[in-house]
């Protein structure tokens, strides 16, 4: 990615967007009419905020389910 994430979080608060630093680094959220995009130096991803929620839930299922897998030793 050409632009560092603090420009791109300049640019986004300049134009009215939410720019959010994450704990973790080399993350940002910016909120922008009922979208958010997940930036990092290796990719975008734009989503509407009603489906976000929806992946949201789903992902956290996901990380409990594998977690169980591992626990009980399941491999496939």
């Amino acid at each position: 990615m050409k632009n560092s994430l603090t420009n791109i979080a300049g640019r986004a608060e300049a134009l009215g967007m939410y720019p959010v630093q994450s704990e973790m680094r080399g993350v940002l959220y910016i909120y922008n009419d009922g979208e958010y995009a997940i930036v990092t130096p290796d990719f975008v991803w734009r989503m509407p905020a009603k489906k976000l929620k929806k992946v949201l839930r789903e992902l956290a299922g996901i990380v409990q389910d594998v977690e169980d897998l591992k626990d009980m030793e399941v491999r496939s």
